[in-house]
This record gives structure tokens, C-alpha cells and sequence, in this order.
């Protein structure tokens, strides 16, 4: 049960304001009658370590719960700093409905010539991380594993494939419109940025020759074509984002019927199931040390989009504080800098964000944030990896989390939580937190702060508080 009172805390933390003081560590036998009298306190013990990311979920059954991520990544990032990222993307298809919304069944009678058949990608340009003006590599293979609408998936799920590919691509990626023909209305030319994969012509004639019980419905389509994998094949510095819930995505069937009508049939990849398998390598990185031998008083810390590194954050003593109410709490970190970084590729997150472990062991966002949100609806509790909500609520200044300036080059992140404080004082909640990227299924970047054991930057939380 959470002990405060809301409306009292918010007028708080609106009224409060940050005052000059001597900086004081909270520690064992620290609250003597003296010390619990303060009213501003500029630090309190913060532990800080790198650990591995919690799973993070890219599908879910919609019956339970809605998170189907919009975009996928791609690639094979070989980061300076962080080591080898490797993303997949795994991808059901689907049959086509009419304007009304019933099935539209392909017209494969008479005399049908196959012309090509083609996996259209439209490109996710806010997923884009790194050197994407490099050349990319696609290999597409077909699956032999059926994906499950009623699981829960990963970017640690992966599924089976049959040998051989069914097309590959070599390619530079562009965010300039592709202009092509568009048969299914008459011929028109639409133009959108997208890449267009050539696929093996003999699955093309296997689904021609399906008969009518194989488009009658989206399952008996998927018994005859499982699905898709999406494999880079070339390592270079960027990560690509693709749109698969767009309703230009899928795979395109060109033919001619009854040797004068050319035609398309699409059979798309938005409303289906679908899931990015993000790898990570940190051997031989800078992270690695910090994984195999982590201390709560490193003077780095590291944190990772995708299925990346998570920060862990222990207050040990905050329970020592008794009979306050938070004015304001806010957590600081400042951007490291490492001499193989480099900026102008890597951009630091556009924001970060806190969750903690509730009783029942998974990973939900702080109350500061989810009482941001004026959804109406809007769930009681969100897991750290729910994109698409944690969306509809940041960015916003009153919980903090993106980039500020500070002095000379320092890069500061700063985030709000007074009412969780307030929890953690009461003993309401536990006393850790995680401090991770969002969003963080579809979500690149990363970032290196000073830790809590740095002597000049070290990362801190400010408290202001008044005593009852």
C-alpha cells in the first residue's frame, strides 16, 4: 500500500524551492537530534552500479495487455564504447481487408504469371542511431516456427528458420521518398522512404497455387507462410528502425492475369505478431569490467537502449529519515566523456527514466511520472518497457530526464522523485531503483555518467524536506 498524501506532496514540491547549504552524507548513526533538523540535504548515500537490463518485453497478447512495439530494429552496431549490438526482426504477415474491414482474398484464377514478389520496409527515421550513411546488409529467411498471438515475447525470443534465404540486400539506407507503381487501384506512382527486398519467386508461385481454405483466414495463411526473419549481415557504426505497423509494410505480390492485367497483392506486417531480437557483446568494451567486477561505488556508470545495460541505485539510509515530508527530491547525473567516444555519432538519450520492483517482482515507473499522464484509462501501474504509454506522458519538465547544459561542457540529466521518496522514507516501497532509456525496446542509444564514487561529478540526490 502507498502511504502519502498526493495533494499534499504536489502543492509541496510546486512551493519548494532549492537553498545554499553544507553538503551532508546520510549514514549509519547519522540522525542524532541535530542532523534530523535539517531542511536541505545535498546529498544522501547513493550506491550506483551497471547491471544487466531486465527482459525487455516486444509483444504482448493484446487479450492481457496492449504492447505490440511500432518499430523494429536493425542492424550491427559496432559501438567505440559499448561493444557489438546486434538486432533481428522476426515478423508474421497477414491477409489483406477490404475498406470494410473483411478479408480481401487474392483473384489468383485464369492465367496468372508471377511477376515479383517483394518485402517492402518502410524506414522508422526516429530509430535511426549512429552512422546510418553506411552500407547495410539483409539477408530474409523464412520461418519454420509458428509465433504465437497469445505469448509474451522478448528481445531475447528467437525462433526457428528453414536453410537458405529467401532474398538478401546490399544497401545504403535514405530517408528521401522511393517512388514506385502502385497496381491496386489502376497504376499510380506513390513515393515514401522504404526499402524494397527482392524475394525468391518460388515462394511467390507456392502461394499462387495455394487453394481457397489457404486465404481464408489470417491462421490458415500463416500455416502455409510462418512468417519471416530479418538478418543483418554487414557490421558497421549505425543502427536502422524499421515501420512495420505501417500499412505500407509487407510483402507485395506482382502479377499479370490472363496475360493484360497487372495486379498486386499485399499481405501486410501491421496487426500481427512481431518482435526485434536485440544482442549485446560487451567483450573487450568499455563496460565489460564494470559487468564482470561491479561495485556500488564506480566512477562510471552505463546505461543502454534495446536489450542494454540498466543502472541500479540503492539509498541505504533514506528509511533513517523520520517524521519529513519531501518538498522536492531529484536525482543528478552528469555525461562522461570517454577518449573513444564520439559524440558527433553517438547523441546521448533524449530521455531517461526510473522504475522500481514492486511485490509482485516486475519492473513499474515511478508514481512522479504516471501521475503526469491525462489519459483517461490510464493503467494504475506501467512497466518500464511499455513504450507506447510512457509516450503519451513525457517528455515533461516536472519529471525531468532529458539533457540540460551546465557549466563549461558538463551535461547534466535530472529527475524527479519527491512522491516516491516520500515512499521510500515511509518504507512503503523498497529502496532501490533502476534508471534506464526510454523507450527502451525501440531505442538505440546510450549513454556513460559519472558514478556515485566519482571525486569531482559524482552522481547525488538532493533532498528538500520539512520536518513534521
Amino acid at each position: 500500500m502507498k502511504l502519502f498524501a498526493w495533494p499534499l506532496l504536489m502543492a509541496a514540491v510546486v512551493l519548494s524551492v532549492w537553498s545554499c547549504t553544507n553538503e551532508t552524507t546520510l549514514g549509519t548513526g547519522l540522525l542524532e537530534e541535530d542532523a534530523a533538523a535539517l531542511d536541505q540535504i545535498d546529498t544522501l548515500t547513493l550506491l550506483a552500479e551497471t547491471v544487466p537490463t531486465e527482459p525487455v518485453r516486444t509483444y504482448v497478447d493484446p487479450n492481457e495487455e496492449f504492447l505490440i512495439l511500432g518499430q523494429q530494429l536493425f542492424g550491427e552496431l559496432e559501438d567505440p564504447v559499448f561493444g557489438i549490438v546486434t538486432a533481428g526482426v522476426y515478423s508474421q504477415l497477414r491477409l489483406n481487408r477490404t475498406s470494410s474491414g473483411g478479408l480481401a482474398v487474392p483473384d489468383f484464377s485464369g492465367s496468372i504469371v508471377l511477376d515479383s514478389l517483394v518485402l517492402v520496409l518502410p524506414y522508422a527515421g526516429e530509430a535511426f542511431y549512429g552512422n546510418t550513411a553506411a552500407l547495410f546488409g539483409m539477408e530474409v529467411f523464412r520461418l519454420s516456427e509458428r509465433m504465437q498471438v497469445n505469448a509474451t515475447y522478448f528481445t531475447s525470443s528467437s525462433f526457428q528458420t528453414l536453410p537458405g534465404a529467401l532474398g538478401n540486400r546490399s544497401f545504403t539506407p535514405s530517408l528521401d521518398s522511393l517512388e514506385v507503381l502502385d497496381y491496386s487501384m489502376g497504376t499510380d506512382t506513390i513515393a515514401f522512404p522504404h526499402l524494397r527486398v527482392p524475394l525468391d519467386p518460388s515462394l511467390g508461385e507456392e502461394i499462387i497455387q495455394g487453394d481457397s481454405l489457404t486465404f481464408s483466414s489470417d491462421s490458415a495463411f500463416q500455416e502455409l507462410l510462418q512468417g519471416v526473419y530479418l538478418q543483418p549481415t554487414t557490421a558497421n557504426e549505425g543502427m536502422l528502425g524499421f515501420n512495420l505497423s505501417s500499412s505500407r509494410a509487407g510483402l507485395f505480390l506482382y502479377y499479370t492475369q490472363n496475360d493484360t492485367l497487372t495486379r498486386q497483392y499485399q499481405f501486410p506486417t501491421n496487426s500481427v505478431v512481431r518482435t526485434s531480437r536485440v544482442e549485446h557483446d560487451y567483450s573487450g568494451s568499455a563496460v565489460e569490467p564494470f559487468l564482470e567486477d561491479s561495485s556500488s561505488e564506480d566512477s562510471l556508470l552505463f546505461v543502454q537502449g534495446g536489450g542494454g545495460v540498466n543502472i541500479r541505485l540503492t539509498f541505504p539510509h533514506i528509511g533513517e529519515l523520520q517524521d519529513v515530508i519531501v518538498n522536492k527530491a531529484e536525482l543528478e547525473f552528469t555525461l562522461a566523456m570517454l577518449p573513444e567516444d564520439d559524440p558527433a555519432t553517438y547523441a546521448p538519450p533524449d530521455q531517461l527514466i526510473l522504475s522500481y520492483r514492486e511485490e509482485e517482482g516486475e519492473l513499474v515507473i515511478l508514481d512522479d511520472i504516471r501521475f503526469l499522464s491525462r489519459e483517461v484509462g490510464f493503467p494504475p501501474e506501467v512497466n518500464f518497457d511499455q513504450s507506447t504509454l510512457i509516450g503519451t506522458i513525457l517528455p515533461s519538465p516536472v519529471f525531468g530526464g532529458q539533457s540540460t547544459q551546465g557549466e563549461g561542457s558538463l551535461i547534466h540529466y535530472r529527475l524527479n522523485l519527491s512522491a516516491h521518496a516520500q515512499q521510500m522514507i515511509e518504507g512503503a516501497v523498497d529502496n532501490q531503483l533502476v534508471l534506464s532509456i526510454t523507450p527502451k525496446g525501440t531505442s538505440s542509444s546510450r549513454a556513460v555518467f559519472y558514478g556515485s564514487g566519482h571525486p569531482d561529478f559524482p552522481a547525488r540526490l538532493r533532498l528538500a524536506v520539512t520536518k513534521l
